[in-house]
C-alpha cells in the first residue's frame, strides 16, 4: 500500500507540474450573453469506503476536507450514493488551485475507484483510478427528484439548495 501511495504522490507531482505550466482555467466569465449562469468544470470526490466504519469514514472525509482547504479549493458538501452505498462527498470547482490531477491524486490516496468529472455543460465522465486511468462518458448531470434518485445506482444531494442530482 505504501508503494502505491508513493507512486500516486510522484505521478501527482509530475502531472501537477505539467498542468501548472500548460493549463490555465479562464474564470472571468460567469454568465453567457443571455445572462444564464455558466457552469464551471467540476469534480465530485469522496474519501469514504464501503468497508470502513462510520468513524473511519468521518475521519477520511475530514482529512479530505483539510486537504481541499490547504489547496484553497472552492467546494460544496454533498451527500450521495455510489453503487447503492451512501457517502459524504464534495463538489469541487476546477480552477488554478485544484485540477483533475489533484482529484485523481486525492482519489488514489483515499482508495477511491473513481472520480466523477463534469464539464462546463455538465456532461459527466467517470475517471477510474486504477493502474491505467480510464475515462468513460456516462451522461449528463441533471437536477432530479428524490424519487428519481433512489432508482439510480449513483446520485448526489446538495443540502444548500435541497436538490438531488443524477447522471442521465
Amino acid at each position: 500500500m505504501t508503494n502505491i501511495i508513493g507512486i500516486c504522490d510522484l505521478v501527482y507531482f509530475y502531472l501537477n507540474l505539467c498542468v501548472s505550466i500548460i493549463l490555465r482555467v479562464n474564470n472571468e466569465t460567469t454568465k453567457d450573453k443571455n445572462m444564464r449562469p455558466i457552469h464551471k468544470q467540476a469534480i465530485i470526490l469522496s474519501a469514504e469506503l464501503s468497508d470502513q466504519t462510520d468513524i473511519q469514514n468521518k475521519h477520511q472525509t475530514d482529512t479530505l476536507e483539510a486537504r481541499l482547504k490547504q489547496k484553497n479549493a472552492s467546494y460544496k458538501h454533498l451527500v450521495g450514493s455510489y453503487k447503492g452505498i451512501r457517502e459524504a462527498s464534495f463538489l469541487i470547482e476546477v480552477n488554478d488551485n485544484f485540477n483533475l490531477f489533484d482529484a485523481e491524486a486525492l482519489g488514489c490516496r483515499f482508495g477511491q475507484e473513481s472520480v466523477l468529472v463534469l464539464d462546463e455543460d455538465r456532461n459527466a465522465s467517470l475517471v477510474t483510478l486504477n493502474i491505467k486511468l480510464d475515462t468513460v462518458k456516462i451522461g449528463k448531470l441533471k437536477a432530479i427528484t428524490n424519487k428519481e434518485a433512489i432508482k439510480l445506482e449513483a446520485w448526489s444531494y446538495c443540502p444548500l439548495n435541497n436538490q438531488f442530482y443524477g447522471v442521465v
